[in-house]
């Protein structure tokens, strides 16, 4: 291990470094792309009558746009979406500048139908991301995830 680190220092090497998730725009480019071809296979499988393969946005640094990594877990599916939504808001909502998202009031998480659960998960995550990253246009695409928020709540019938 400690040769090939050597190595790829000498070499300079992109291949073995780890990339630099402090430029959020590298990483949003990443988890984007991620995003994008994960959609692109899952329809694929789903055509085919196979299971969409479970997203692993944290494999790809998705994570690491969340200054708060309990809001980055659902890339790499830890948690259930009422519990994310509870501990994102609880984490970002004291930062995030007015208007606040709705989950940012007294609305309980737990107690929202699934429709309303997401449609509330979605703005409280493109708030955050733009809030991270100061881009529009990548807060709106990342935090569009409606087929995984709605399958982490409530999975469709097969």
């Amino acid at each position: 291990m400690r040769a090939l680190t050597l190595g790829c220092l000498l070499l300079g090497l992109a291949a073995c470094s780890k990339p630099d998730d402090s430029d959020k725009t590298a990483v949003a480019a990443r988890c984007m792309s991620y995003q994008s071809d994960y959609w692109r296979k899952a329809t694929e499988r789903e055509r085919a009558g196979e299971q969409a393969p479970t997203p692993d946005f944290d494999r790809y640094g998705c994570a690491a746009l969340y200054r708060h990594p309990v809001c980055g877990k659902l890339r790499a599916g830890a948690d259930t979406l009422p519990a994310l939504a509870a501990n994102c808001a609880h984490a970002y909502c004291a930062e995030l500048p007015a208007p606040k998202p709705g989950l940012c009031g007294d609305a309980d998480p737990a107690k929202l139908d699934n429709i309303n659960l997401v449609r509330a998960m979605v703005q409280l995550d493109r708030a955050i991301l733009f809030y991270e990253t100061g881009i529009r246009d990548v807060a709106n695409v990342l935090s569009s995830r409606h087929r995984i928020y709605r399958e982490k709540t409530s999975p469709p019938a097969r």
